[in-house]
């Protein structure tokens, strides 16, 4: 009887495999077209942007979206990962600010409502600060280029080593009550434990 039984489970999932290994098969053509649909669609929005304007790139590729453009200049010079453990670090960003009005400080990071800072790896996970309601405030001169660097608490926290890039990183950048914005640059790609 136990033969019996055995012999007809194994003939049942004998029959199912195919159905099983051509439903993944399926999905796999289904991932690499979402793949491919959403790398064309980037690439548009992108080049759009760049042609009407809205976004500029830099020479290593990161576009950058800053609406407040007519009061700061804004660079990013990198994002650079630090090892806290074996698998894990923080990333600091640093920055090149020029500002374009009488402002004597900047306050970067943080949130205003909804908008706030953060990065986004490729797998859609979401990195903030420390404490990402509270921005930190740097010092700038009007029509100065200032390096600045994000360390400490205006790091992004608990990174996976595994992390080379940020298709999106959010910046919340607040000069004044008339400009202060949520600054965006795409295709940032993530150094680890390099000098900088």
């Amino acid at each position: 009887m136990k033969k019996l039984q055995l012999l007809g489970m194994l003939a049942i999932s004998m029959t199912l495999m195919p159905q099983v290994s051509q439903a993944q098969g399926i999905l796999k053509k289904l991932n690499k077209g979402l793949e491919k649909v959403n790398k064309t669609l980037g690439n548009a929005t992108s080049k759009a942007d760049l042609a009407t304007g809205q976004a500029s790139q830099q020479e290593d590729g990161v576009l950058v979206y800053n609406p407040l453009s007519k009061a700061i200049d804004i660079e990013l010079v990198g994002a650079y990962g630090v090892s806290t453990s074996e698998n894990f670090g923080i990333v600091e960003l640093v920055l090149k600010v020029n500002v374009k009005i009488p402002e004597s400080h900047i306050l970067l990071g943080g949130d205003a409502g909804s908008k706030g800072t953060m990065a986004y790896d490729t797998e859609g996970n979401v990195y903030k600060m420390v404490y990402p309601s509270v921005g930190h405030d740097y010092d700038i001169t009007e029509g100065l280029t200032v390096r600045i660097v994000m360390k400490g608490s205006d790091s992004f926290q608990k990174v996976p080593k595994s992390v080379t890039s940020f298709p999106v990183l959010k910046l919340f950048a607040h000069l004044n009550w008339d400009y202060r914005g949520e600054i965006m640059f795409k295709n940032v790609p993530v150094a680890w434990d390099v000098e900088h």
